[in-house]
């Protein structure tokens, strides 16, 4: 009996509307990795002025992408735009994202979609909206070093204390003698930086096996929570994150030690007395979580399976969701998440108290 072949599934022509110069300006070299693999791996191509397309994304460009929508509509099948941050800075930044994520005609890919329905009540519908969260870059793939340093914790990156109230508690406690913190001035790591800064950048935090993170106020799956696995360190990570990453396949106290403000001190004293084989096993197994799910070639291979199920089902909105459901979170998973915005004070004033 002759086997069926199965048919494969026709090519769809995808563009990136931006240069690949522009994605080097990135906070981080995970979004030029992500789009370069779109273009080398995934057969997507930058897009021409004028051309006809069947999907075409637009990377954290809403000037761009309102001010040719209604040329692009007639050309293009599928709109989409890829959104980082979800916050704002000002009013007219507010109004710009909200007067894109309002057209009908746009799909939004987002690294913090659970976040949308909070921060946008606005919108009457999500149903248009998907997660693509943060990955990381081939930079911290490394092999894991089993000899890394447990006397210490390693903390970079922006230390705010009214945007990452965790970070700045846990420099405080660092200076003051409570915790043994090592702290790495972060040179910045997009795709511009110095190879050489870069190399001892993640040379230094190699050396470390504990490093520890936070949400921010608005519990954003930064960037680091993957690319602090992916170097085969323990990750710290508070409790309200919890819930966004086990949808991630991390699992607390399997992959991760989560903390809060009430335990953080005794959480971190906890690991760094003790380096034993649980420990290691821990980091082991998470990374191999990050660089099987994780990566920016997985991500950029996820990006594009959900482009082209957008595109296949558009003209009907249940077979859309059917189809696509797996790629979007439910926003009642973050309902009950709260973090005060001056939690780094009152932690500050809580130790005091009780001392």
């Amino acid at each position: 009996m002759r086997s069926r072949k199965v048919k494969a599934a026709p090519h769809i022509s995808k563009y990136v509307w931006s240069s690949p110069d522009s994605w080097k300006t990135y906070v981080s070299d995970e979004f030029y990795s992500l789009l370069t693999n779109l273009v080398t791996e995934q057969r997507w191509e930058i897009y021409r002025d004028g051309a006809d397309a069947e999907v075409l994304l637009f990377v954290e460009e809403y000037e761009p992408l309102l001010k040719n929508v209604d040329m692009l509509r007639r050309k293009v099948d599928v709109l989409v735009i890829f959104v980082d941050d979800l916050h704002w800075h000002n009013a007219e930044t507010w109004r710009m994202k909200l007067e894109v994520f309002k057209l009908e005609s746009v799909y939004v890919l987002s690294t913090y979609a659970y976040m949308a329905q909070k921060l946008y009540p606005q919108l009457a519908s999500f149903d248009r909206w998907f997660w693509l969260p943060h990955s990381a870059s081939e930079r911290f793939q490394v092999t894991l070093n089993d000899s890394a340093v447990h006397s210490h914790v390693l903390l970079t990156g922006a230390l705010t204390p009214t945007w990452y109230p965790y970070r700045a508690l846990v420099q405080e406690l660092g200076h003051d003698g409570e915790l043994n913190v090592f702290n790495i001035a972060h040179q910045g790591y997009d795709a511009r930086v110095i190879e050489a800064d870069s190399a001892n950048f993640i040379q230094a935090s190699h050396a470390c096996a504990l490093a520890i993170t936070c949400g921010s106020r608005l519990h954003y799956a930064l960037a680091k929570f993957f690319e602090i696995p992916a170097l085969g360190q323990l990750l710290f990570a508070n409790s309200e994150m919890v819930p966004i990453l086990r949808q991630l396949k991390l699992e607390k106290g399997v992959h991760y030690i989560s903390y809060n403000a009430h335990n953080l001190v005794q959480t971190m004293r906890s690991v760094t007395d003790v380096s034993g084989p649980a420990f290691l096993r821990m980091r082991q197994k998470a990374q191999a979580i990050v660089l099987q799910f994780h990566s920016t070639a997985k991500r950029a291979a996820q990006l594009n399976d959900i482009v082209s199920c957008i595109r296949r089902n558009k003209s009907y909105k249940r077979m859309l969701k059917r189809q696509c459901h797996r790629w979007q979170f439910e926003g009642e998973h973050v309902d009950n998440l709260v973090l005060d915005p001056d939690m780094h004070l009152l932690l500050r004033h809580k130790r005091k108290i009780e001392q």
